[in-house]
């Protein structure tokens, strides 16, 4: 059990964000190959990223395909604020109602850490009772100078909720992008 939890651990803590798992594939595939111990004759990675790996045998016709998928919901920078604040786009579907005080990473030209911060209800648009909050309506906070943002993360820079796995109770455990790393881990086992 500990191998595999180390494992889901490992994949769960690199970045995969949709539409840049590049930045992880080659981790991915290492990772894969390393924990299968030689089962796997070969292996690719594709232009989108996807990690492809194969066993392949002598003596039969058929083929047996086990698919996971490695990409996890985030965010992409679209403005460099004042303070060090960001304004972020998601990418996929993200529950606004869980962001304040979420902590990110940022995939910039360094991997730098920021905090979504809540807008008081007196300066938020949101005046209807059930209105929802977008992404792009809130902050993350770098606690960087607007220059120093300007250097290190560009626009377009890809974050994801930063990736903590615990355990829990008896065998389980907790993590981010769990749907899909889980999936890697269990195709690695079967």
């Amino acid at each position: 059990m500990e191998k595999v939890y180390n494992l889901i651990k490992e994949l769960c803590s690199l970045p995969t964000v949709c539409g840049y798992e590049h930045m992880s594939s080659e981790k991915i595939r290492l990772l894969c190959m390393d924990y299968a111990q030689g089962f796997f004759n070969d292996s690719k990675i594709t232009a989108s990223g996807s990690v492809i790996l194969w066993h392949k045998t002598n003596n039969s016709k058929q083929t047996l395909l086990l698919d996971a998928h490695l990409d996890t919901i985030g965010f992409c920078v679209s403005e460099i604020l004042e303070d060090g604040f960001i304004r972020l786009e998601n990418i996929g579907g993200i529950d606004t109602k869980l962001l304040p005080a979420c902590e990110i990473e940022i995939y910039g030209k360094q991997t730098l850490r920021a905090f979504f911060s809540s807008v008081p209800p007196h300066l938020s648009n949101l005046k209807k009772e059930g209105a929802t909050q977008k992404v792009s309506d809130t902050f993350a906070d770098t606690g960087l100078s607007k220059e120093t943002c300007e250097k290190l993360i560009p626009i377009g820079t890809p974050c994801a909720f930063l990736p903590k796995t615990e355990r829990l109770l008896g065998d389980r455990i907790s993590s981010v992008s769990l749907d899909d790393k889980i999936c890697i881990a269990s195709v690695l086992e079967c």
